[in-house]
């Protein structure tokens, strides 16, 4: 018998208590009851405040062979898994979530370039950063933005992007730290 992963994952935020992996051979399938009384992990949570993900044996396992860190995405009506790769370009303590790569869709009227189809996206003439490396930018402003280097709108500039990349980190920015729009415009007259 095969039985994929189970992923057990916090509510509130998406992130991983226990991944039961998969197995194969003479098993038998738990309940979700049975696992709670087995795992530690799980028996010490209030069991409305866990979801679980059941994958299919082999769903996703190129990713999770590749992967250097996963979790799960609940910002969506379905929870759906989100992997980080490793990726020498960036600093290893920068976890970077995204789609697993092997479901990843391109829609039909953007084309990816082959000499840089890991690094932007082409739509028209406009080249357009991975929303993981607008994420990371985004992050380093809101650092550089923090330290007091100036504002926020100047030290986005500084990184030389499109006007397309720039409003799409500054929306991120403006995502995850609403309050840094009030003090830049509070700063600034």
């Amino acid at each position: 018998m095969q039985i994929g992963r189970r992923i057990y994952y916090e509510l509130s935020t998406g992130n991983v208590i226990l991944d039961t992996g998969e197995r194969l051979g003479d098993v038998i399938e738990t309940t979700t009851e049975q696992d709670r009384a087995s795992y530690t992990a799980l028996s010490e949570r209030v069991p409305s405040t866990v979801g679980c993900l059941r994958l299919e044996y082999g769903e996703f396992a190129q990713n999770f062979a590749a992967n250097n860190g996963y979790r799960v995405d609940i910002s969506g009506e379905t929870p759906s898994l989100l992997f980080s790769y490793p990726n020498s370009e960036i600093s290893e303590s920068l976890m970077v979530y995204h789609p697993p790569q092997s479901r990843e869709l391109v829609e039909p009227d953007r084309v990816l370039e082959p000499s840089s189809a890991r690094h932007s996206l082409c739509i028209g003439n406009v080249t357009i950063r991975p929303m993981f490396q607008i994420r990371v930018i985004a992050n380093a402003c809101i650092t550089r933005f923090s330290n007091g280097e100036s504002g926020i709108t100047d030290i986005v500039d500084s990184y030389g992007m499109s006007q397309e990349d720039s409003d799409l980190v500054l929306a991120e920015i403006y995502a995850s730290r609403p309050d840094i729009e009030l003090e830049d415009q509070a700063s600034s007259t």
